[in-house]
């Protein structure tokens, strides 16, 4: 299972904080952070300007050879 860090950058802020701000529901968001789902890249994008951090921060494991 891949690990992010999402959960961590998101601090004190709800789940549902950021999924509104992202436009799509608790439970996408929750599938994310928890690492359910992969996100596409337009969804890793949208999270990098939310949290002020490069996506292979973020998702260290999407970028593995």
């Amino acid at each position: 299972m891949n690990k992010n860090k999402c959960r961590e950058l998101r601090g004190n802020r709800s789940q549902s904080d950021i999924a509104n701000f992202l436009g799509i529901t608790q439970q996408q968001y929750s599938n994310i952070e928890n690492s359910q789902k992969p996100p596409k890249i337009e969804m890793c994008i949208k999270l990098s300007k939310v949290f002020n951090k490069p996506i292979n921060y973020i998702f260290p494991d999407i970028f593995l050879e």
